[in-house]
């Protein structure tokens, strides 16, 4: 067991897999929120009891296409905007 405080969280993994929408399959759906939505809310579960007792803080890096999507990437941006309202 660490002896160490945690007392700021940085979420900055993430991929970018840009496809049009007509040739991305599930995969590259589920790869793009696997690491950019539910690895930072993986890591946030297993140190938010220590991040609440050292009255720390959570920062999530995101993106503007969470915001505002462009062409080719769909899977990101939306893996994006779930972060942004999360």
């Amino acid at each position: 067991q660490s002896t160490s405080n945690i007392s700021v969280l940085v979420n900055n993994a993430g991929i970018y897999r840009p496809a049009a929408f007509v040739r991305e399959d599930a995969s590259v759906w589920l790869e793009q929120f696997e690491t950019n939505l539910f690895g930072a809310v993986r890591l946030t579960h297993m140190v938010w009891k220590q991040l609440v007792s050292q009255r720390g803080a959570v920062v999530n890096v995101s993106s503007t296409l969470g915001l505002r999507p462009i062409e080719n990437t769909g899977a990101y941006s939306a893996s994006k905007a779930a972060m942004n309202n999360w």
